[in-house]
């Protein structure tokens, strides 16, 4: 079972005004790298043609793209094969024709760590965050601040607004329609010298919110609401739904029994 944790977010802000979009300059943007391949529609004959399209829905100015690492022995591949398994396409470079299905390819963990060709053309900085390391994308230059081992951008995204805090961008985008990240922003954005933003959701239902405002609102409830959201499922725990009506099985399906010094 599934718990929704995304209708959370209406709940949470349904009184709250979006954020107008900072200057590029003032922003250093996070994205979701493995939301992006599934947002790719009508897709172009090559690999080269692809990337290009890949890097025109990004957001303008400074950009650290973000994929998940796949571990062999990780706790989550029962998850991720219950989504799928496909076959492996090599991809020899640029010119690598496109695979017939595209979703299929995604479903494979080794096609969406190596299709990513790597086209340095742009005056912005671009970061991809692949297989533990980054790289500036123009230069080829290893960015050693963002090492990580963390399988998942969830977990690594606050390590991103911290690099963007320390190069002295005055706001952090995290764009994802991941529902997972607002929780983890919310612990942390308090502790982050930068305002942390996060932009969600599609067309007439965009949103750019303003997380840091947030979670001084919710200042006494953050450290609570990050716990709900481990509690109420993810890929390697159980869900919320059924714990309560069978607690209450198991208290009132045997009589009570306390001494009044163990009270």
């Amino acid at each position: 079972m599934k718990t929704n944790k995304s209708k959370s977010l209406a709940h949470l802000t349904k009184d709250v005004e979006d954020q107008p979009v900072p200057p590029a300059n003032d922003m250093l943007s996070i994205e979701d790298g493995n939301a992006l391949f599934y947002y790719l529609k009508e897709l172009s004959d090559t690999f080269r043609q692809i990337c290009l399209k890949l890097y025109s829905m990004m957001a303008l100015g400074d950009v650290i793209v973000s994929i998940d690492m796949y571990v062999d022995d990780s706790v989550k591949n029962l998850e991720r094969k219950s989504r799928g398994v496909a076959d492996k396409l090599i991809v020899k470079g640029p010119s690598t024709r496109k695979p017939k299905d595209w979703k299929a390819f995604l479903q494979n963990e080794d096609n969406k760590n190596n299709h990513v060709t790597t086209i340095g053309d742009s005056d912005s900085l671009l970061i991809f965050f692949k297989e533990g390391r980054a790289y500036d994308i123009n230069t080829q230059m290893e960015t050693t601040e963002l090492q990580s081992d963390q399988e998942e951008t969830d977990s690594r995204v606050v390590l991103y607004c911290m690099y963007a805090a320390e190069k002295g961008y005055q706001y952090v985008r995290v764009k994802t329609p991941n529902s997972d990240i607002l929780w983890i922003l919310m612990f942390h954005a308090n502790k982050i010298k930068a305002a942390v933003l996060y932009e969600t959701g599609h067309g007439n239902k965009k949103r750019l919110l303003n997380i840091t405002e947030l979670s001084q609102h919710y200042v006494n409830k953050c450290d609570a609401l990050l716990g709900l959201h481990a509690f109420t499922g993810c890929d390697v725990t159980s869900a919320f739904k059924g714990v309560k009506s069978n607690h209450r099985k198991r208290c009132f399906s045997r009589p009570l029994s306390v001494t009044h010094s163990a009270a």
